[in-house]
């Protein structure tokens, strides 16, 4: 599971994000075998598959192959940032990014 966006991985999934991406930008624990916290199940809770897959899908997110790519961009930063900020009680008042905003990342990645 990724705790930072409330995500189910399976084991493949689970292997890629802890190879390529950093702790800090997707938190993999495991179900049974590491003991979590009040604000990680919360997370967990807040979030879900379907929630996340659906604000990827906003942006156009859900067709970006790179891991990195998708993971490290505005929108699903600003996904994870409101999603503590809702597991953690704490008012949230940021301004979601644009929607056209891989219009501006395919546009960087032919450059």
């Amino acid at each position: 599971m990724s705790v930072n966006y409330g995500i189910y991985l399976c084991k493949e999934c689970a292997a890629e994000h802890k190879s390529k991406l950093f702790f800090f930008e997707s938190y993999v624990k495991t179900l049974y075998r590491e003991p979590w916290d009040a604000y990680q199940t919360r997370n967990m809770m807040n979030g879900g598959n379907s929630k996340f897959y659906k604000f990827i899908c906003e942006y156009g997110l859900n067709e970006v192959e790179s891991i990195e790519e998708r993971y490290r961009s505005d929108p699903v930063n600003y996904y994870m940032r409101r999603l503590s900020s809702k597991s953690t009680k704490k008012f949230f008042k940021e301004v979601p990014p644009p929607k056209n905003f891989t219009d501006k990342l395919m546009k960087n990645t032919a450059a």
